[in-house]
């Protein structure tokens, strides 16, 4: 495609391709070890299929802290 149509091809490198974003940063970054917490199940089973509310729930508010500072996720 960069033979072919190089603009289209510029286009989706900038838009597609790009490296730069948040997402890469956090994918990039280390998160210390006791950050990482473990879903301890819940009433209905230990695994998130068991209970996707209360996994999902659990999931928004233990993301590690070193994330919520220097990401801005809540």
């Amino acid at each position: 495609m960069a033979i072919d149509e190089p603009d289209i091809a510029s286009e989706l490198k900038k838009r597609i391709l790009r490296t730069d974003t948040v997402v890469d940063e956090m994918l990039s970054s280390i998160i210390p070890i006791e950050e990482v917490k473990f879903y301890p199940g819940s009433d209905k089973g230990l695994h998130p299929d068991d209970d996707p509310e209360t996994y999902s729930r659990w999931f928004y508010e233990n993301q590690p802290e070193s994330c919520k500072n220097e990401h801005g996720v809540p």
